[in-house]
């Protein structure tokens, strides 16, 4: 009985060693196939968000842009050469990121060498351009979009998305322009959504068309044209009131000036006429003395000769 018991024993153990001895070598592939899938999979399957397509401008909606730098530096990272706009300085956004040499544009009224005003629309377009055409640029991102809107007139700033966002697709690059939704009212917030593709981490793309916000939409911008077109009207107005105050000023100092010289010319006349009248009262007395002369030169010769005569009367001797 013992050796049977013993045996019983042994068979048990190999019955139940000879299964687990298996289970490895049917178990063991398993992880090598998982971890040789992962890398095809890239960087997206890693971190469950979807690829960034070229030619598309992101909107990414966030209280921080946390994942719009994520984004920026996973395609960095592929070799897409990129610059930001931010209003972080840049010397402290390079160093917490590990940014390198990319190109930042500063957002403020300071004076710095990589500082730009947040009201330079046209220069802020004109830099984003020249780098996606002159340098090769394929990643632009805009941290700060906030900032931008509250410095400019929203039609403004909705011009400037579109342009950027046309300049993107042209060039077959990528842009990510963080906002936080929070800043903007529900009208606004739709016309930049309309004008973009919306970024989510569970989803590609969310588009949000719905006929309610689109015309939202168009009674924004027809509220910011007509603002825009009052005042151009108000500054119309203003120019031709100054040239008109101005024209006015100008017409009564020429009625003046021809008052003072229809003043000056009565008195011109009036001296001439005094002129006249002397020069007159001069010839009457001229002509006289002439007579006078003349009365007295023939009293002279008449009283002359009755002398003559008395004298010769004289002479003569009597008969």
């Amino acid at each position: 009985m013992g050796l049977r018991d013993k045996a019983r024993e042994s068979a048990t153990k190999t019955a139940q060693d000879q299964p687990r001895e298996k289970e490895p070598e049917l178990n063991e592939p398993e992880p090598t196939e998982v971890i040789e899938r992962e890398p095809p999979e890239g960087e997206p399957a890693k971190s469950g968000r979807p690829p960034l397509e070229p030619s598309v401008t992101y909107l990414v909606e966030e209280e921080r842009p946390d994942l719009a730098y994520t984004l920026f530096k996973e395609a960095s990272s592929q070799g897409m050469k990129g610059m930001i706009v931010s209003r972080t300085y840049p010397r402290n956004l390079r160093k917490s990121l590990d940014l390198g040499d990319t190109p930042i544009l500063w957002l403020t009224n300071a004076m710095s060498d990589e500082a730009i005003g947040p009201k330079d629309l046209d220069r802020l377009m004109l830099t984003i351009r020249r780098f996606l055409e002159e340098g090769d640029g394929k990643l632009v991102l805009i941290d700060s979009l906030e900032y931008v809107i509250t410095n400019n007139k929203f039609v403004s700033v909705l011009r400037l998305l579109q342009t950027i966002r046309d300049q993107v697709a042209v060039r077959k690059a990528i842009g990510i322009i963080s906002l936080k939704s929070s800043t903007l009212e529900p009208a606004r917030l739709a016309q930049v959504q309309n004008e973009l593709e919306v970024y989510a981490a569970d989803k590609s793309v969310v588009r949000d068309e719905q006929e309610s916000s689109e015309s939202l939409v168009i009674s924004e911008l027809r509220q910011d044209e007509l603002h825009i077109e009052g005042e151009r009207l108000e500054g119309e107005r203003k120019k031709l009131q100054t040239q008109s105050s101005k024209l006015a000023a100008e017409a009564q100092k020429l009625a003046a000036d021809r008052h003072e010289l229809e003043k000056e010319r009565q008195e011109v006349r009036q001296t001439l006429l005094r002129v006249r009248q002397t020069r007159k009262e001069l010839e009457n007395f001229r002509i006289e003395m002439t007579r006078q002369e003349v009365e007295m030169t023939q009293r002279y010769a008449a009283s002359s000769q009755k002398r003559c005569k008395r004298s010769i009367l004289r002479r003569q001797p009597l008969k």
